[in-house]
């Protein structure tokens, strides 16, 4: 999910996706951008393009992960990239790279995390998640069980009511 720009890394994920060669597997990439036609020659170049599918600008992302068995996010960086939360809420475990507040959301519990760039460390972490669907389903439980406690609305708003509170006493002591 997201733009098909540098940013996001996607021609690491196809480079992986063929590295990895998992039996039966596809590869869902929903989004737009300048990089479209790029990557669908390069997914064609690596012969896998009859298991990649674009599939543009969706606005059923809940059938999307309803679909998906993981997410796999490559990006060469981030800030705290929304569909890292989103896919945990619906129960996705996450592989990603170590970049920005990834780290702080994914954890062994809930996912993989690969360095930058690394094709063959994504490739494996991508065939250890296709490898084991029970173990991927009990990362996917605990996702969201996380994301539940730290991403909901009832707890952003506990979030954003602490620190009013601490706010206040900051300014009422100074």
């Amino acid at each position: 999910m997201g733009r098909l720009n540098p940013q996001k890394n996607h021609r690491l994920l196809l480079d992986a996706f063929a590295a990895a060669a998992i039996p039966g597997a596809h590869l869902l990439i929903a989004g737009e951008g300048d990089l479209r036609p790029e990557l669908e020659a390069r997914s064609a170049a690596l012969g896998i393009a009859t298991t990649v599918h674009f599939l543009g600008v969706r606005a059923d992302v809940p059938r999307l992960f309803g679909a998906a068995d993981a997410l796999v996010m490559p990006s060469s960086w981030e800030g705290n990239p929304l569909v890292v939360m989103e896919a945990m809420a619906a129960g996705l475990p996450v592989v990603a790279t170590r970049v920005g507040c990834v780290p702080e959301l994914v954890s062994p519990d809930t996912g993989k995390l690969t360095e930058p760039g690394d094709r063959d460390g994504l490739a494996m972490a991508m065939t250890a998640m296709a490898g084991d669907l029970v173990r991927a389903r009990r990362l996917g439980r605990a996702a969201t069980l996380i994301a539940n406690e730290r991403f909901s609305s009832e707890a952003m708003a506990r979030a954003y009511e602490a620190l009013y509170r601490s706010r206040r006493k900051e300014q009422a002591t100074s």
